[in-house]
């Protein structure tokens, strides 16, 4: 009591001047005294200034209710309850002890199991019950905001609320509890039962309130859920970022749900749990969401429109219609759900402007806003920024260990700073341990639970199981989902993992334009460079092609980021020749002034890419579609840059394949020659052979080239047929002393085969040149080089398949000696390598060379039909039957796209040998060009009549000049570059 003396006696400094220096001589001595002591030894007036003092009631009340706290939870056998002298909404702290679990009841055990408890003393408030709940009587307890209630369920230690009624000297108690807190729209309300009386028959109860905590918070979660463990302000965060652990168990229903577990429902794709639990009155029904009085089921409405329409207008509306000092967190929460939408589709820019940091913000939103923002300033190229409000969310973390969803956040704040260390620095260990966290577990739980419907649907398919399944959520939906939630964490790498999975499972599962189009999207968003690659062409190639064009057209209208950009230059690479002129001027266009600005090298973080090496092959396709101004304009980048590195001469050949000089200035075309002669290596000569066709002086220099002796320029001279015997005896020449070569090092040491791959096909080369020049040695030397089976397949089968197309044009002792060769023809097999089409090319040769009985072709044939489809159609070319029209027409209907363009192919090819054919076999392809909706097929036909004597086919070359690609209208428009013949490649 003397210390309250001493400090009401520093409130009264000023009137009390003229004693107090008595008074600090005599404090010391003040301990132990009683009251009546101490007025002794003041003057009369000083204690009177003192006594006039009021107390006031509320303050009695509680030192009287916290006194009767004290002795009721000494009675019942637990350590004193002490006072904690910082006011932060905790009154007393005690430890439990139990005395049941001995013979001796004066024995009591300490439990160490601390106990925090508030304390509320009333008169008159707490003498008799007021309300009723579920049969039993006793008070709510609000309060109007959430603060006390966050803060006591925060502690991660068992918390009371206690009420004494100070006239009956009689406590009772409540645990605070997630579940037992109460929404009253603007605030939180606890019920506290009547018959729950701090003594000895709720002792047990107590005891084991005081240690549960100690059990794995995470056993039996899936269960029971952690809802009732979390604060209020906690429960929406935990939501979105965890909702497995809030959604109530569909076999466990609770009383009542409340918004925060439905929009973890939702999360969860339990919709239709939902509607039943309304029909139950447990829950407001779907369709009166919208429109309830309570934020929290508007805000479950707008998150339902965003996850089945990805419409978000919902929760702008929302957000801007909150009020500041209401409803904090929900806002907050609310706008991180603006911001995640924003940025999955694209506009990252507007994302983090939604993501302002308001005063009154609560601290774990603070490091959830910062966390969001740091992933999104990442991504918009903003490294130092990034880095700061990444470490700003670990600082505003930090006192929050143990929230589950915190520690996902934090995951993602790591990865973040390791992602902009300088490389060979960052905290691996941290990172790694930091995404190591039960909420990635989780995630990782249903990926695997959607993947594996996924696999049992395609084991349906593949086993012919017409068996029904009924299902209420699709894998995609549930990948969808987990997705969402990801981002919501701020695990944005596992938002791009998921939405990865999501779109290989669209793109192999439905052929439905619009789905096939946001999953192709997506690839892009989420930079998924090769498999947007892959997608793509397949698209191009088999069909169907408005997505491709659709999401190429999205990309060209609009600037893409620095993670997405190498996707969308994949896209464009297989997309842009269906764009029309204005949009692939504007990618053109695009692409040009990234260039310009941001240099050859993007990078992102440790992740770094050469432009060069993504550019050349998106550029030649889109100017198949562009106007002459991009053409000039990339006519003017491959003059700039041919003479630089490598790449960049790479990536000028792939773009130079492309440009239609005819419609630019004569002096850029002259430019672009020179700029090829300003090189040494084979990249001049490939540049040179592009440019002959169309420019008069590059073929001139390549032809003086080939006269001074330079292999490489002999090989391009010939491959646009346009050289001379002797260039042919010269190409023969030096590719049979390379192939002598080959064969020398095959053969190595002791029987020990040295093998070499890549470079020019030089097999290849002294075949065509003994075609041409029909020189004796040349072919003793091409078929010495077969007969040795020791060159490599790749090496082999187009040396045999050329011979084998000009069998009948051979001189009589070659083909004497191939149909000797041709039933034991081998060659050596890379274990690495793919189908070459080595065993197609031998059949070819066996078929004309008539090297085996026909039995026996014909079974061969029957097997490549099974396991090798586009070899058994293009073999037909070889087989003489009355039956060939009638097998490629089925096969121009067939699933596979490499198929159909192979028999199509064959169809043009059979109407030059056969005239009389010619309409029917027109009408047969332009029949089943309109079946494919992709272009390679397309491409085959303007391929082969562009190649073709006959000059008919008017129906199908209509049909082509309508197609969607601009590449294969312009190969309609333009002979082919390579020789008609087939050869030489171009």
């Amino acid at each position: 009591m003397w210390i309250h003396l001493a400090q009401l006696l520093d409130e009264r400094r000023p009137h009390l001047t003229e004693w107090q220096d008595r008074y600090n001589k005599g404090k010391d001595n003040l301990a132990g005294c009683r009251m009546s002591q101490l007025s002794h030894q003041l003057r009369e007036e000083e204690l009177g200034l003192i006594l006039m003092t009021e107390v006031p009631q509320k303050l009695a009340t509680g030192s009287m209710g916290e006194s009767l706290v004290r002795v009721a939870f000494q009675r019942i056998g637990w350590a004193p309850p002490a006072k904690i002298d910082q006011d932060i909404g905790d009154d007393l702290m005690t430890f439990a002890r139990d005395r049941s679990i001995s013979d001796e009841p004066a024995t009591t055990y300490d439990l160490s199991a601390p106990v925090f408890m508030q304390v509320k003393a009333s008169y008159t408030e707490y003498s008799e019950p007021t309300h009723n709940e579920d049969g039993r009587d006793g008070w709510w307890f609000s309060e109007s905001d959430t603060d006390h209630f966050d803060h006591w369920l925060m502690f991660g230690l068992p918390y009371l609320l206690v009420l004494v009624d100070a006239s009956k000297e009689v406590a009772y108690w409540a645990h605070i509890t997630g579940p037992k807190i109460v929404t009253t729209g603007k605030g939180r309300k606890v019920f506290v039962p009547s018959d729950q009386r701090v003594d000895d028959a709720w002792l047990e109860a107590l005891n084991a309130i005081a240690v549960e905590h100690r059990s794995s918070s995470m056993e039996g979660s899936a269960w029971a859920g952690v809802l009732e463990n979390l604060a209020p302000a906690a429960r929406l965060r935990n939501a979105l970022i965890m909702p497995r652990l809030v959604a109530p168990h569909p076999n466990r229903p609770p009383n009542r749900i409340g918004y925060e577990q439905a929009a973890a429902m939702l999360l969860r794709n339990r919709i239709n749990d939902l509607r039943d639990a309304s029909e139950k009155g447990l829950c407001p029904a779907p369709d009166a969401w919208k429109g309830h009085r309570q934020w929290g089921w508007r805000f479950v409405a707008a998150l339902h429109t965003l996850i089945v329409h990805e419409d978000r207008s919902g929760l702008d509306e929302l957000a801007s219609a909150s009020v500041p000092k209401r409803l904090v967190f929900e806002r907050e929460a609310c706008n991180i759900v603006r911001a995640c939408s924003a940025h999955a589709a694209g506009h990252t820019g507007e994302a983090v402007r939604m993501l302002s940091i308001r005063p009154n913000i609560k601290i774990a939103d603070r490091g959830w806003m910062h966390a969001q923002r740091a992933h999104m300033l990442f991504e918009l190229n903003e490294p130092k920024a990034a880095a700061k409000a990444a470490q700003d969310a670990l600082v505003a973390l930090k006192s929050l260990e143990g929230d589950l969803s915190v520690s996902a956040i934090r995951g993602g704040c790591a990865a973040i700073l390791y992602a902009l260390a300088e490389l060979g620095t960052g905290d691996l260990e941290g990172t790694v341990s930091a995404q190591d966290n039960a909420v990635s577990w989780w995630r990782a739980q249903d990926t695997s639970f959607a993947m594996s419907k996924a696999l049992n649907d395609r084991f349906k398919e593949w086993s012919d199981d017409g068996s029904i399944t009924f299902r209420t959520v699709d894998p995609i939906d549930e990948l969808s989902t987990a997705a969402l939630h990801a981002a919501f964490s701020a695990n944005w790498s596992s938002w791009r993992h998921h939405s990865f999975l999501m779109a290989q499972l669209v793109l192999t599962t439905t052929r439905n334009p619009e789905s096939v189009q946001e999953a192709l999207a997506l690839l892009a968003y989420t930079g998924q460079k090769k498999a947007a690659k892959a997608a793509a062409r397949r698209l191009w190639i088999g069909g169907p092609l408005e997505p491709l064009r659709q999401t190429s057209s999205r990309f060209a209208e609009a600037p893409w980021s620095r993670r997405s950009e190498g996707a969308v230059m994949a896209i464009f690479a297989h997309g842009g020749d269906l764009l029309s002129p204005e949009l692939a001027d504007r990618a053109v266009t695009r692409i040009l002034e990234v260039l310009q600005s941001d240099g050859p090298v993007r990078q992102l973080g440790r992740e770094w890419a050469d432009r060069w090496s993504e550019i050349g092959v998106a550029l030649a396709r889109l100017l198949c579609a562009a106007s002459e101004v991009s053409h000039r304009a990339c006519a003017e980048l491959v003059c700039s840059n041919f003479t630089q590195s490598s790449v960049q001469a790479m990536a000028s050949i792939q773009i130079a394949s492309s440009l239609n000089f005819s419609r630019l200035e004569a002096e850029v075309a002259v430019k672009v020659r020179d700029a090829a002669l300003q090189r040494e290596d084979s990249y001049r000569y490939e540049l040179l052979q592009l440019l002959g066709p169309q420019l008069p002086a590059a073929m001139e220099s390549l032809r003086n080239l080939a006269i001074a002796g330079e292999p490489p320029a002999i090989r391009g001279l010939l491959a646009v047929n346009s050289g001379e015997i002797e260039f042919y005896q010269q190409l023969g020449s030096s590719a049979g002393a390379a192939v002598e070569k080959a064969l020398v090092a095959a053969r190595g040491i002791e029987g020990n085969f040295v093998y070499s791959y890549g470079g020019n096909d030089h097999l290849h080369d002294l075949t065509v040149a003994a075609l041409k020049t029909e020189n004796s040695q040349l072919w003793e030397q091409v078929l010495v080089a077969l007969d040795a089976g020791a060159l490599p397949t790749d090496q082999v089968f187009r040396a045999v398949e050329l011979i084998a197309s000009r069998f009948q044009t051979l001189p009589e002792d070659v083909r004497k000696r191939l149909r000797k060769m041709a039933p034991g023809l081998s060659a050596v097999t890379d274990s690495y390598a793919h189908n070459d089409g080595f065993e197609g090319a031998v059949t070819a040769l066996q078929i004309v060379a008539s090297a085996t009985t026909e039995p026996k072709v014909f079974n061969r044939l029957l097997q490549f039909r099974r396991d090798d489809p586009a070899t058994f159609t293009r073999l037909l070319r070889f087989w003489t039957s009355p039956q060939k029209l009638f097998l490629l027409a089925s096969l121009a209907a067939d699933s596979d796209p490499q198929v159909r363009g192979s028999a199509v192919y064959g169809l043009i090819d059979l109407a030059d040998q056969r005239p009389e054919k010619e309409d029917e076999i027109a009408d047969l392809i332009v029949t089943a060009l309109a079946l494919s909706e992709g272009s390679l097929m397309h491409k085959s036909a303007a391929f082969a009549l562009n190649g073709s004597s006959n000059q008919g086919f008017q129906k199908v070359r209509n049909v082509l000049m309508a197609h969607p690609s601009a590449l294969i209208r312009n190969q309609m428009e333009q002979p082919n570059s390579s020789d008609p013949t087939g050869t030489v490649d171009a």
